[in-house]
């Protein structure tokens, strides 16, 4: 009787609960749709950025009127102004219930980066580039500048003082010829040929 008892809590313990068994049997299954979860996943990036090519067709204001009012996906009277961007909807209504994620936050501004604005951007940073080559180069003229008129400035200062000294230092005679002239009229200096100041 020890050997039935102890036998059937052997059969017992080695059977498995209904519980358990409902447990292990997802787990066997969960490699299986983590592969197709992987094909959506692309397939949903795939239609992220075929939308975003679409919008890319039109005005950049479609792409901010829709973040800002993700109900105008779903009405046909505002995509039939865009019937490429209202068909493609049409096939993928996915998009429409989870606008976030294929157009974007409302407020995060565009999500995607379309051609005209990143080359808009990059004449931009051409032009800030051009703005200090500009400023650097107009600061090292104006130096340059500056360090000619000071040393111009310097030469006329000696140019100057030697011309006045040389006016200055004149010999002895030059003081006698000069006293001779006092009183007497230019025409007459003139006409004996003497020296003039």
């Amino acid at each position: 009787m020890t050997r039935r008892i102890a036998l059937s809590i052997f059969l017992l313990a080695a059977a498995p609960l209904p519980g358990v068994a409902a447990q292990s049997k997802p787990a066997a299954t969960q490699p299986a749709a983590a592969a197709p979860a992987a094909g959506d996943e692309r397939t949903a990036q795939d239609t992220r950025q075929r939308l975003r090519e679409i919008l890319e067709q039109y005005p950049p204001s479609v792409g901010q009127v829709l973040r800002l009012d993700p109900s105008l996906l779903s009405r046909q009277d505002y995509l039939a102004l865009y019937p490429t961007l209202a068909a493609y909807l049409a096939q993928h209504p996915e998009v429409a219930h989870n606008p976030v994620f294929f157009i974007g936050a409302p407020n995060s501004g565009p999500s995607y980066i379309d051609n005209r604005s990143h080359a808009a951007e990059a004449i931009q940073n051409v032009f800030i580039g051009l703005e200090v080559l500009l400023g650097i180069v107009t600061a090292i003229i104006t130096l340059a500048w500056l360090a000619r008129a000071a040393i111009d400035h310097r030469r006329w200062l000696r140019a100057t003082k030697i011309q006045t000294d040389a006016h200055n230092k004149t010999p002895r005679n030059g003081k006698a010829i000069r006293k001779r002239r006092r009183g007497r009229p230019i025409a007459q200096l003139i006409a004996s040929g003497s020296p003039t100041e």
